[in-house]
């Protein structure tokens, strides 16, 4: 894509990139126009006017109604505004860009892009994206503010008032259904990551926006290179060894990890393969090739192979450390080289230097691993190489096995209590060990050698307690945890279907989850989160913007070029939806507008362009069928989702 004045600054690179990506649209004053079409606008609590991700909707000035803006809230504290209008001319015409908000502030350097065509002749290259100047946004409160603008590009200077015009809400993590998650991490911010089954990771970052980041839910292996929210990955709770061998086998959780530089690791265990998704969302290969077996020490992990991989910690020397559920202790240096570090010892040497089957591990501040085996026992692999018992009783048989597996000890040595299943463990700033002691529905401390337990009624299963003391709560077979910077701790409640934090205070509450299990990966019935930004990457310059509504509506429009391509073009209109379809009756293409201070809604005409048609496949992925009577025929164009407002997510 062409630029007839050259972008400044990383915002400004990064609209003329979503203008090449991105479709934003938007309905503003002309709703006001459509009749018994009209768009209730959902009240919202007054209240400060401070930008959040309920921001994202349509808004308009009352006084003139037949133009207005799209605003979608984007994580990273970054706004998106696309001013639908006409040019001093009277011309139809569309521009926007991407700015950083805080507070109730956002200030945008927004572009005018030319040179377009309409279908069939649409051709990418063409455009040129024209500075066309700078927009800043007040707002008063939830469902006022104003906007104002100074162009270079022959628009002038000024403001208008804005008022909300639709609300398309957000989506709480909490009431979203997140299957069973097994593993949980939190980086040093704040945010949140854990994986969930089926083969999805999700994130709710400190500001409690909750995203898929990777994972399209069905399982398998795919996608490598490119976007990890649309791979495959594959690590089953329930698998066919399982049913077969519930004695020998255990539940695969998709353990994670995170750099110093905030790149996610991932345990794909049945795929064994442990992928990486770096901080732009791609996804790749770290170790593995899907061949079972733990091989490949002394060259590149990229060669090497790991069999299972259930836990990955990174320590602050660049190192990744990568347990096999049924091998040993793993080890990836910074240069990529892989070895092992300790080996297999189950049987009569379980109290030799090795592990058995260990789970979930985590790494301390000088490089100490903390390793969960299935003697009920956690481990600690030393930086220099030697191995002791940290938690668990491993020294006394019971019942005919080699280790101790129940619950006792709290408020005693750590060595002499036992534990049931212990499958994750997270270390503090301090050194304290946190135990995801799984058998018993708990989790468990231990500080300098005494154990206690910090939440969960251990041996007491079930979901209680939110609100209150953490000691109090009941969790299920809670698999994960993880401690934050402030001391909070994070439970991956698995059979609960919910994500837990207990704040330094003592109290736990749910930051994800409603108990509920997600749809299942070709889940394509329309639903809120289908809201967003739709473009064909085949013909990437124009798209749709989506807006799922109350009463089963949905809100499309289109921003394009004429068939002539002498001018930019918008639409759209309001139709209804029935599981995966959607069809828009009516769609009317506004003329006869002018720029402020020229505007007059009086003098706006609306023309029935024709109807559309949406099917989806997914909630990535669809089609729209048009047929217009203004001259822009018929045809279709595949759809592929390019954001979600920053609240919203597929579960």
């Amino acid at each position: 894509m062409k630029s007839a004045n050259p972008a400044s600054g990383t915002l400004q690179v990064l609209f003329l990139a979503l203008l090449g990506l991105f479709f934003y649209v938007f309905l503003f004053g002309l709703i006001g126009l459509l009749g018994g079409m009209i768009i209730s606008r959902v009240a919202h609590a007054q209240s400060a006017g401070d930008i959040d991700n309920s921001f994202t909707g349509s808004w308009f000035d009352p006084a003139q109604g037949g133009q207005g803006l799209m605003l979608e809230v984007l994580p990273d504290n970054r706004l998106f505004a696309l001013w639908f209008a006409f040019d001093p001319a009277g011309k139809q015409a569309w521009f926007g860009g991407v700015g950083s908000y805080s507070g109730n502030t956002a200030t945008i350097t927004a572009t005018l892009p030319t040179g377009g065509r309409w279908i069939p002749n649409f051709d990418s290259s063409k455009i040129v994206s024209n500075t066309w100047g700078t927009l800043t946004f007040s707002f008063a409160d939830h469902d006022h503010g104003r906007v104002d603008f100074n162009s270079v590009l022959g628009y002038g200077t000024g403001g208008m008032d804005l008022q909300r015009l639709t609300n398309i809400g957000t989506q709480e993590a909490i009431d979203t259904p997140i299957g069973s998650p097994g593993a949980v991490i939190v980086d040093a911010s704040g945010n949140v990551y854990f994986s969930s089954n089926p083969d999805r990771i999700y994130k709710v970052d400190a500001q409690g926006t909750f995203t898929r980041v990777a994972g399209s839910g069905a399982s398998g292996y795919s996608g490598d290179g490119g976007a990890a929210r649309d791979a495959q990955f594959y690590f089953p709770l329930s698998y066919l060894e399982l049913v077969q061998d519930p004695v020998d086998y255990s539940p695969l959780v998709g353990g994670l990890a995170l750099d110093a530089a905030n790149n996610l690791y991932v345990a794909d265990a049945y795929n064994n393969r442990v992928r990486k998704i770096d901080t732009n969302g791609i996804v790749t290969t770290v170790l593995g090739n899907g061949f079972r077996a733990n091989g490949g020490d002394g060259g590149p992990a990229s060669s090497g192979t790991i069999y299972w991989p259930q836990g990955v910690a990174a320590d602050k020397f660049g190192n990744l450390y990568v347990t096999s559920a049924y091998g040993p202790l793993r080890k990836i240096l910074a240069n990529g080289t892989v070895s092992t570090v300790v080996g297999t010892i189950c049987g009569a040497g379980y109290l030799g230097k090795g592990l058995c089957a260990p789970e979930q591990i985590a790494v301390d501040a000088v490089g100490n691993v903390f390793a969960p085996d299935s003697y009920c026992r956690v481990r600690q692999v030393r930086a220099d190489g030697s191995v002791i018992t940290v938690a668990g009783d491993d020294r006394d048989p019971s019942g005919g096995l080699a280790f101790t597996c129940g619950y006792s000890g709290d408020g005693g040595p750590a060595t002499k209590a036992a534990m049931s299943v212990p499958y994750s463990v997270a270390v503090d700033a301090n050194g304290n060990l946190y135990i995801a002691d799984t058998g018993n529905h708990c989790i468990r401390k231990v500080s300098a050698g005494i154990i206690s337990t910090v939440a969960g009624k251990c041996t007491h299963p079930g979901f209680a307690g939110d609100g209150g003391s953490a000691k109090d709560a009941l969790l299920n077979n809670p698999r994960g945890v993880a401690v934050g910077a402030d001391g909070s701790i994070y439970i991956a409640d698995t059979d609960n279907s919910r994500v837990r934090k207990v704040a330094p205070n003592g109290l736990i509450g749910t930051i994800a989850g409603n108990g509920a299990t997600p749809p299942n990966a070709d889940q394509r019935a329309i639903n809120p989160a289908f809201t967003g930004n739709w473009f064909d990457p085949t013909q990437a310059g124009h798209g749709l913007m989506l807006e799922v509504l109350s009463d089963n509506r949905l809100l499309a429009y289109w921003f394009s070029f004429d068939p002539a391509g002498d001018s930019q073009v918008w639409f759209g209109g309001i139709g209804t939806y029935s599981d995966n379809v959607a069809t828009i009756p009516l769609v009317v293409l506004p003329s006869g507008g002018h720029w402020i201070p020229n505007f007059d809604s009086s003098a706006i005409v609306l023309q029935d362009w024709g109807t559309l048609k949406f099917t989806f496949l997914s909630c990535d992925h669809g089609q729209v069928e048009f047929t217009s009577g203004l001259g822009y025929g018929s045809g279709s164009m595949n759809l592929t989702r390019l954001t979600q407002p920053a609240g919203l997510v597929c579960p």
